[in-house]
């Protein structure tokens, strides 16, 4: 991982943002830097959701920056500013994007480092957290995944009635990928909009996004219900990880998080539950969502 390049850029939402480029085992990632002028302050590696990018999220990372703490907001390959990989979209190649962006945040800040990012990428935050750099004190995830659980078909917008057949219907999709690994696969093919955004406005923002993407290749999608799960249940986690969670999140239940929480081996996991009625607190409820964060990073981190 190497820096490229800086652009200083005048926005968005205040002086304290610019943006990084480096390189990720030969791939352009742009990072979305709000730094809140302490070169000791906490640093929280953000990772955004599905098909976005960080500056979906700039009032409530903004938010979080002016509280003290600065932010790295990292644009996966083919996400929002950072340009399209050599290769087929894979999970795994999102997760070494967060980790490139972690071994940058060291360089160039003094202070300990927090995993975090918002529903898939919570997902990202807690799979890099298994293999984190040293100056990683915290993994905050914004909802977590096990695929290996069959109520993982209740976040996807198949029927939660087909949970006994979730192991075959795994088996085939992972199958079909491997056959056709870059058919296109849109967003709403297996989650429902309904579910993810808070309302029509907010869809309707999302499809007006020319940064954000409209589909995955089905090997992506495969990936993220088949998954190697073991280095988040055997220990691997060396981290503290703490939980944020929407009491009336419609796609991650407080059920669904809390049997996965469970179920993760880590110094210490706990749950944090916003009184929220929605999945994506941190772009509905900025302010709410950025308070929690930096009351969650104060108290671990001091």
């Amino acid at each position: 991982m190497t820096l490229a390049r800086t652009m200083v850029v005048h926005g968005p939402g205040s002086d304290r943002y610019r943006e990084e480029v480096i390189t990720s085992q030969d791939d352009t990632v742009v990072l979305s830097v709000w730094d809140a002028g302490e070169p000791n302050a906490p640093v929280l590696v953000f990772a955004p959701g599905t098909m976005t990018h960080p500056l979906v999220y700039a009032e409530c990372l903004d938010a979080i920056a002016a509280a003290g703490i600065s932010v790295v907001g990292v644009h996966p390959v083919g996400h929002g500013a950072s340009p399209p990989g050599r290769d087929v979209l894979r999970l795994a190649t999102i997760v070494r994007n967060a980790r490139d962006a972690v071994a940058w945040a060291a360089e160039h800040f003094q202070g300990p480092i927090v995993l975090s990012g918002s529903s898939q990428g919570g997902i990202v935050a807690l799979l890099a957290a298994t293999d984190a750099n040293e100056r990683v004190r915290l993994c905050l995830p914004h909802n977590v995944l096990l695929p290996d659980l069959p109520q993982t078909l209740t976040v996807t917008r198949l029927p939660g009635s087909w949970q006994r057949l979730y192991p075959r219907l795994r088996r085939t999709l992972t199958t079909l990928a491997r056959v056709l690994p870059r058919l296109p696969i849109p967003f709403e093919w297996y989650l429902d909009p309904k579910r993810v955004f808070t309302n029509r406005a907010e869809r309707l923002e999302f499809e007006a996004d020319p940064r954000s993407l409209r589909r995955y290749p089905l090997r992506m999608v495969a990936d993220l219900v088949d998954f190697d799960t073991s280095p988040i249940t055997d220990g691997s986690i060396n981290v503290p990880v703490v939980i944020l969670a929407a009491s009336g999140d419609p796609l991650f239940t407080s059920d669904y998080v809390a049997e996965v929480a469970a179920k993760i081996a880590a110094p210490s996991v706990s749950l944090v539950v916003l009184d929220l009625p929605m999945h994506l607190i941190f772009v509905a409820a900025p302010r709410q969502t950025a308070d929690a964060v930096v009351k969650i990073v104060t108290d671990h981190l001091g």
